[in-house]
């Protein structure tokens, strides 16, 4: 959520962003300790860019994610059963986040 709040204010500076496991700040459940990325900005992004999420994230529904991905004009890219895609849910070295990272900067 903090690029696509970035994009609304200095889009012209980003050149593509990898987002993965975004949050949903608009939940009734969302934690009231992380404030500042609601109202949500859905508003299309200005460059490339990747949405990854998980059929099973604790934080946001899947059909959240598309909607965000449908929103902001980016690939979406569906893990199952991953997780919030963070460290606690068994993400360190990330092959696939790599290869999605050379893609967006036009590598792969």
């Amino acid at each position: 959520m903090a690029i696509a709040h970035w994009a609304a204010k200095h889009g012209h500076v980003v050149k593509g962003a990898l987002l993965v496991a975004p949050s949903d700040a608009e939940r009734e459940d969302y934690p009231k300790s992380i404030q500042g990325f609601a109202p949500l900005m859905l508003d299309r992004l200005p460059f490339p860019s990747i949405v990854v999420g998980s059929t099973n994230d604790h934080v946001t529904s899947a059909d959240r994610t598309r909607h965000f991905a449908e929103c902001w004009g980016s690939r979406l890219v569906m893990l199952k059963d991953a997780g919030h895609i963070e460290s606690k849910s068994g993400y360190g070295h990330w092959p696939v986040g790599w290869a999605l990272m050379q893609e967006l900067a036009g590598l792969g």
